[in-house]
């Protein structure tokens, strides 16, 4: 019936283990078979203790440091993530909030543990998402609190990128890790006892040809950190340019037919005519309205009536609300 207590003072190793080994030896000389328990310290950062370091644990940090729960502190540190050693100073500043971004950083890099996350977006909420051309803007509901995305996309097709990596403050808190070998990006972010800011994922497009599918799987956690809400869409981003342009025709000289290309930022009308050398309207390849996007048209060296043009010297010319332009090409026989 007698009892050891064994306890220990932290700090502890965040991610170590303890192993108490235990024999014992009667007054005759007999000996137990040995007993081991081994425990594993939670890694620092991971409130919730579920072995990553993810949006509810951001919420976790960011309400204890405005509710000023000095039990949740995590710096300073001494030692390299996981394996940190905290010492808490009574004061949560800059130094708690870079430990926890180097814990996350060491539990959200690599496809395969961002994956390791997916399953549970299957509340089928609405995304709020607005496609712009050079980007994509999410906005969370009113009442959540922190957000959690997964984007999966092409990496030979398209980039992503969140404007606001790793800002860090006492009231909100915004993380992102890409794989752009696999092309996944994870995004969590979280704000006190306020909506959730809106999330803007930076786009940029590698090719110009195909529209590119991006599945997004999102989460949001309300005010006490649970969750209320997310699901999974897939969008197609279409490749849209900058700025208007009207290139070079292919091939130059050409017979028979020619390829054009032109850059179009935005919906409108757009006339794309073909004009001889002395002024006069030779065929209308265009005048009608278009969407924004990259397009090519071909031009056969035939006028209007569907009739050969002669050799020569003849230009192509663009026309939208906003711009103009001409360039000059050869027809050779």
């Amino acid at each position: 019936g007698d009892t050891v207590n064994v306890s220990f003072q932290p700090p502890f190793t965040s991610g170590d283990k303890v192993t108490f080994t235990i024999s014992v030896t009667d007054l005759a000389g007999n000996e137990t078979r040995d007993l081991s328990y081994t425990y594993t310290i939670a890694y620092l950062s991971d409130y919730d203790q579920d072995g990553l370091i993810g949006v509810g644990d951001i919420y976790g940090l960011v309400t204890a440091w405005n509710e000023k729960d000095y039990s949740k502190e995590l710096a300073p540190v001494t030692g390299s993530a996981p394996y940190f050693t905290p010492a808490p100073d009574g004061v949560f500043d800059v130094r708690d909030g870079m430990a926890f971004v180097r814990m996350w950083q060491w539990s959200n890099i690599g496809s395969a543990r961002m994956l390791a996350r997916r399953g549970a977006f299957d509340s089928g909420t609405p995304l709020d998402l607005a496609i712009e051309n050079d980007h994509l803007l999410i906005t969370p509901p009113s009442e959540a609190r922190a957000v959690e995305i997964i984007a999966s996309y092409a990496p030979l097709d398209i980039t992503l990128r969140i404007s606001n990596d790793n800002a860090v403050s006492n009231d909100a808190i915004s993380l992102s890790s890409v794989d752009t070998l696999s092309g996944n990006l994870l995004i969590h972010t979280a704000r006190y006892d306020k909506t959730a800011d809106p999330i803007r994922i930076d786009v940029k497009h590698l090719q110009k040809e195909m529209d590119v599918p991006v599945t997004l799987q999102y989460r949001y956690l309300g005010k006490d950190g649970k969750e209320i809400g997310g699901g999974s869409t897939t969008v197609e981003i279409v490749p849209v340019p900058s700025e208007f342009a009207l290139h070079d025709n292919y091939p130059n000289p050409f017979n028979p037919v020619t390829s054009i290309d032109y850059d179009l930022p935005e919906d409108g009308m757009v006339k794309l005519v073909i004009y001889d050398v002395m002024g006069r309207e030779v065929a209308v390849l265009h005048n009608n309205e278009m969407k924004a996007g990259y397009h090519s048209t071909r031009w056969d060296a035939r006028n209007q009536f569907g009739r050969p043009v002669a050799a020569g010297v003849y230009f192509y010319h663009l026309k939208t609300v906003r711009y103009q332009k001409t360039r000059k090409m050869v027809l050779l026989k």
